[in-house]
């Protein structure tokens, strides 16, 4: 499930997190099997929705199949892989491949996926830097998608949102654009009066 999803391992959040879940704390109630899709519906690491529908196609069917065991006579609140943690899951990995373990994993999927769009893309090479970097952003923008990563509110949003508006209600107040405003007006007199003392310069001369 974790290398179909890049999903998260599920028991890092914080204490104060809200009721966020991951692959080994998924509860029955977080996925949604029918015929042909395997549907998950759930809170994520910094409270981040994570949805994705997934076709029960191929290998895939197997992995739809084994969660349709896994869910039978379990309750809506009860985890589907109960007694099952993240020391579980790195253990299981080490024994693949040394060191190996489900936020390696992540990175590993999220790396591939990068690489893959930077390689699809190869010929760019005598391109411009902006066009370069349009592509590597690009390539990251994929990688962020199949983690699930989102930008969240600042937790200080709301006390930068009010100094903001402060800003802008004090610089209504001081109108310093009508300053501004003055200061042209006289540059722009003064500029007609260099203007006017010219002609009159000449005027004395063709006299």
């Amino acid at each position: 499930m974790i290398y179909r999803t890049a999903m998260r391992v599920g028991d890092e959040k914080d204490p104060d997190e809200a009721d966020t879940v991951g692959a080994t704390t998924l509860r029955k109630e977080h996925i949604k099997l029918t015929e042909n899709t395997i549907e998950f519906d759930f809170l994520g690491k910094d409270g981040v929705r994570w949805t994705e529908t997934i076709p029960a196609k191929g290998h895939d069917k197997q992995f739809h199949d084994n969660l349709k065991e896994f869910v039978s006579n379990k309750k809506e609140n009860e985890e589907i892989f109960d007694g099952i943690s993240s020391r579980h899951v790195n253990a299981y990995y080490s024994t693949i491949v040394k060191g190996l373990s489900a936020k390696v994993f992540r990175t590993y999927l999220a790396s591939s996926v990068v690489s893959k769009n930077l390689r699809d893309h190869d010929n760019i090479k005598s391109e411009s830097d902006m066009k370069k970097l349009f592509h590597a952003k690009s390539a990251n923008l994929d990688a962020a998608i199949m983690c699930n990563h989102k930008r969240t509110i600042p937790k200080n949003f709301e006390a930068s949102l009010q100094k903001k508006k402060d800003t802008l209600k004090n610089v209504e107040k001081a109108r310093p654009w009508e300053k501004s405003e003055d200061l042209l007006k006289k540059a722009e007199s003064k500029i007609t009066k260099t203007e006017k003392q010219k002609e009159q310069q000449k005027e004395r001369i063709k006299k």
